[in-house]
């Protein structure tokens, strides 16, 4: 095993500076710490270090453990080129990277521009996990900034790879985490677990960065947090993220903000998913604009959009896949399916019930082509309404048959109208619309 030391065992202090050091770790396990072994402290300021592994063990930027006060963590370049012969079957493979500190950044403190390279095996190696931190293994706290930290990552078969954009506990205070990007690509049964800011909560008046997830592979999964695995609360704001994949056959799990609840007065920002895979099965994508549980108090969506080119289906909720309460408001929400034999659940707000005064946004969908023996559903709000609840404006364009027939046309859906579909007053083409709202019909069905 080896432990190796950039500059000190101890903390830097005052106005210490970390040099630009390079370490390698060749045995099978490696500690490595790029400045300090305990903390940066005062004014001191972390090294642009080089910090390289084969093996197993932990990487740790700047400092082992805290940065505070007004210390500011280096650009560093963490490595992880790991062979085939290094992962033993039937063990645990573990690997641990922290941007900068292994424990919190508080204060005014300020995470560095770091840079993380993951290469594993290509192989079905079971047990494999790597962690990385973009900045802090546990809370950023005060006023203190995340770095824009940048991931890339290839992987194969059966291993786990989970990201912490800034911080593996929560955003608390007025901390920011930085704008972080991530590229990957894994083999089948692999996956991807991606939280954009912290693996916990925001809270307080928090704030998440614009992060971008970018995946390919065959038969992966992707788990993504826009920003909070948990849940936003007070005054938080979450950024403006984007999610890509590509490939055969990925499950994808997207929350756009929070894993869990909003409340308060937190904001989802607005972000985009982006689905250019191929799925032999329908429901491939399950994706929360905002949040995976409830919204209440007076919290408020994102604009979010959903844009499915490939084969499969989804079930999209443009704000939570629970209950919107309170003064809760939706976003203006937009899903796009332009590929073939989509299967779509829409709800353009709450998978639940929408009560109290809550408000929908202005949703707009656009059901893509489906065959006859497929079945889009798309509700304009929330699954049922009570209380006060307010439904926006919304837009639904059920899924077409590729053949259309000449009368058929865009109009404003009324009881009172002739309905040219014999099945049911609310039907399309080939799928059933239940919502209130503007509708589309399709071809005549066959």
């Amino acid at each position: 095993m080896a432990v190796l030391f950039g500059d000190t065992s101890g903390s830097l202090t005052g106005r210490q500076h970390g040099a630009a050091q390079t370490l390698v770790g060749s045995d099978p396990t490696n500690t490595l710490f790029g400045d300090a072994g305990v903390d940066l402290l005062g004014r001191a300021i972390g090294g642009n270090d080089t910090l390289l592994t084969s093996g197993s063990g932990s990487l740790y930027g700047d400092a082992g453990g805290n940065i505070s006060d007004h210390a500011r963590g280096g650009s560093d370049t963490l490595s992880a080129q790991v062979s085939a012969p290094a992962i033993i079957p039937g063990e645990t493979f573990s690997l641990d990277m922290y941007g900068d500190a292994g424990g919190n950044i508080s204060d005014w403190a300020i995470a560095g521009n770091d840079m993380f390279n993951v290469e594993l095996p290509l192989a079905f190696t079971p047990g494999v996990r790597v962690n990385a931190y973009g900045d802090a293994g546990e809370t950023l706290s005060g006023q203190s900034q995340g770095g824009d930290d940048n991931f890339g990552v290839t992987a194969g078969g059966h291993q786990t790879i989970i990201v912490y954009g800034d911080a593996g506990g929560n955003l608390i205070n007025c901390a920011v985490g930085g704008n972080d990007t991530f590229v990957g690509h894994i083999g089948p049964d692999g996956s991807f677990v991606f939280y954009g800011d912290a693996g916990g909560g925001l809270l307080g008046h928090t704030r998440g960065g614009n992060d971008s997830f970018t995946a390919s592979g065959s038969e992966y999964n992707n788990y993504l947090y826009g920003d909070a695995g948990g849940g936003m609360a007070g005054h938080a704001a979450g950024g403006n993220d984007s999610f890509a994949v590509s490939g055969i056959n990925p499950f994808n799990f997207v929350f756009g903000d929070a894993g869990a609840n909003m409340s308060a007065s937190a904001a989802g920002g607005n972000d985009t998913f982006d689905d250019s895979s191929d799925a032999t099965l329908a429901d491939r994508n399950v994706f929360s604009g905002d949040a995976g549980g409830n919204m209440s108090g007076s919290a408020h969506g994102g604009d979010d959009t959903f844009n499915k080119t490939g084969l499969g289906g989804s079930t999209f909720y443009g704000e939570v896949a629970g209950d919107m309460s309170g003064r809760a408001q939706g976003g203006n929400d937009t899903f796009q399916a332009s590929g073939t034999q989509n299967q779509n659940l829409f709800y353009g707000d709450a998978g639940g019930n929408m009560g109290d005064q809550a408000v929908g946004g202005d949703d707009t969908y656009f059901g893509g082509n489906v065959f006859s023996q497929l079945i889009n559903q798309a509700y304009g709000d929330a699954s049922t309404m009570s209380g006060r609840a307010h439904g926006g404006n919304d837009t639904l364009v059920g899924g077409n048959d590729p053949i259309r027939m000449p009368w058929a046309a865009t109009r404003p859906f009324s009881s009172a109208m002739p309905n040219p579909c014999p099945t049911t007053r609310a039907a399309a083409t080939t799928g059933w619309l239940a919502a209130r709202e503007t509708m589309t019909y399709g071809a005549m069905p066959r």
